[in-house]
C-alpha cells in the first residue's frame, strides 16, 4: 500500500503519481485539514492548495483518505 500524508502537500501528489504508475493501493492522512479559513494566505498558494486537495479528494483509485477531528 503506498501511503501519503500532511503537512507536506507534494506528499499527496507523490501518491498520486506512483498510484497510477504501479496500481497499488493508496491512502492519503491528512492529520490536519490542508486548507483553513486564514491559511494559505498567499491567494496563488491557497489555489494551488485547493487543486491539489480536489485531486485527492475526487480520485477514483485512491483507496482510503483519514481525517482527524476534534468532533
Amino acid at each position: 500500500m503506498i501511503w501519503s500524508t500532511y503537512p507536506i502537500a507534494t506528499a499527496h501528489l507523490i501518491g498520486l503519481t506512483l498510484q497510477r504508475l504501479t496500481g497499488i493501493p493508496w491512502m492519503a492522512d491528512f492529520r490536519d485539514p490542508m486548507v483553513q479559513p486564514d491559511y494559505p494566505v498567499a491567494q496563488w498558494h491557497n489555489l494551488l492548495i485547493r487543486t491539489i486537495v480536489s485531486l485527492i479528494l475526487y480520485n477514483r483509485r485512491l483507496q482510503k483518505w483519514c481525517l482527524l477531528t476534534d468532533r
